[in-house]
């Protein structure tokens, strides 16, 4: 043997280990982004028309992973002028048998709409602030 072949066959096992490592952590930071991206989703829509904020969530994160809902939802804050989505889900990965490994894939979004709010104006009395 030329010395050259020899690093090749005890190395490459561990280096392709490396890569389908790489792959297990970028599903899960793609699910993240997700999870983000549905959030901020439903809280831009709710906020205009808080009837459809839950509806945005459910379909923005069954577009992105073409899965069901975890769980979360859509709320408006009327005396705060804001509108709040949550995601709250976690998938299980059994990396080459090692046992499974149970990930949290969340997202929230607070958001405070100083135009375009849902609900009337704050006002005390004849006073109103908004």
């Amino acid at each position: 043997m030329d010395g050259g072949t020899t690093p090749d066959i005890v190395y490459t096992p561990m280096l392709f280990a490396l890569v389908v490592m790489a792959l297990f952590f970028m599903l899960i930071g793609f699910n993240r982004i997700g999870a983000s991206y549905a959030t901020q989703q439903s809280a831009l829509v709710g906020s205009v028309s808080p009837g459809t904020g839950q509806q945005a969530l459910t379909v923005s994160w069954g577009n992105w992973t073409n899965g069901n809902f975890p769980g979360g939802g859509f709320t408006v804050i009327p005396a705060n002028r804001s509108a709040q989505a949550n995601l709250i889900g976690s998938q299980a990965f059994d990396y080459w048998g090692l046992g499974p490994w149970l990930m949290g894939i969340n997202g929230q979004t607070y958001t405070r709409s100083e135009r375009f709010y849902p609900g009337k104006p704050v006002c005390n009395g004849s006073n109103c602030s908004e």
